[in-house]
Order: C-alpha cells, then sequence, then structure tokens
C-alpha cells in the first residue's frame, strides 16, 4: 500500500504539529534508548583470519575496508619478512656447518703435515736413545776399574811404605 507523495507530505505535516503541540504543553522528558542486545566479543589474530570472518565483525563502511585492506597488507609482510628470516636462518645454517668442516679437515691436514715433518726427527732421537741404552748396557757388563789414587792418597802410601 503505498500512499500518493503529496499524502505522505500532509501526513509527515500532521505528525510533526501534533509533536510540536505536545512538547509546548509538556516539560521535556529525557528517554533512554533500550540496549541493544551485547554481542559477545570475539577475538581474532590478524595473522590467522581470513578476510571474510573480519567482515563480518566490522561495519561496512570505507574505514573498515581500509583497515582490513591495511591489516591484510601487513600480514603480508610479516609473511615475506619470516620467510625472508627463516630462508637467511636456514643458509646461516648451512654456512656455520661448512665452515665447522672446513675447519676439522683442515686441523686434520696440520696434524697429518705435523706427523709427517716430525717422522724422521722421531727416528733420529730414538736411534740417539738406543745408542745410549747399548752403551749404558756394555758401560753395566764391563768390570769397574779402580779409580786413579788422588794425590794425598799418593803421599799418604808412600810414607807408609818408608816406614
Amino acid at each position: 500500500m503505498t500512499m500518493d507523495p503529496s499524502l505522505q507530505s500532509q501526513a509527515l505535516h500532521r505528525a510533526l504539529e501534533r509533536n510540536r503541540t505536545n512538547y509546548a504543553r509538556s516539560p521535556p522528558r529525557v528517554v533512554f534508548l533500550k540496549p541493544k542486545a551485547s554481542e559477545t566479543p570475539v577475538l581474532f589474530s590478524l595473522m590467522n583470519a581470513s578476510e571474510v570472518a573480519v567482515k563480518k565483525f566490522l561495519p561496512k563502511s570505507h574505514l573498515s575496508r581500509v583497515i582490513i585492506r591495511d591489516n591484510l597488507s601487513a600480514q603480508r609482510l610479516y609473511e615475506l619478512e619470516r620467510r625472508v628470516a627463516e630462508k637467511t636462518k636456514k643458509k646461516m645454517s648451512y654456512f656455520f656447518d661448512h665452515l665447522k668442516k672446513k675447519f676439522m679437515t683442515d686441523q686434520m691436514k696440520k696434524m697429518n703435515r705435523w706427523r709427517r715433518e716430525a717422522l724422521p726427527v722421531e727416528r733420529y732421537l730414538e736411534s740417539i736413545h738406543q745408542n745410549q741404552r747399548e752403551n749404558d748396557a756394555k758401560f753395566k757388563k764391563m768390570p769397574l776399574k779402580s779409580a786413579p789414587l788422588r794425590e794425598s792418597d799418593n803421599i799418604k802410601k808412600t810414607k807408609n811404605i818408608h816406614k
């Protein structure tokens, strides 16, 4: 049932007149609106929220669309930075492993080189020790010779002889 636009405007005009007269007769009233049924707050993270879920809770305005786009762009940037950080971390771990292996192989090469260089010296020292042991063994087998007398001993012996 649609009313003619002129009739609608007349009805509206009459309603406004009635209200004006009512306000003039009675003192002003303070009216509080009934509270809307409070919706339970839903917590969602920007990192794992889908665009549909975000749109559901935000009002449909230009500002909300800007916020959604901004959040999505921030989320994309975060994911890119996270991927770059993970890639860098993986590269650094490979590089660290490579350096560790290189250090160990260098140490092994040094040790082998030192062994090769020390082998002739070790043989020479071993031959010297062996000669000393052989000489010591010869001296132990030889009988002890009487030690030469000192001059003071010679004088005493000669005195004893003359008596």
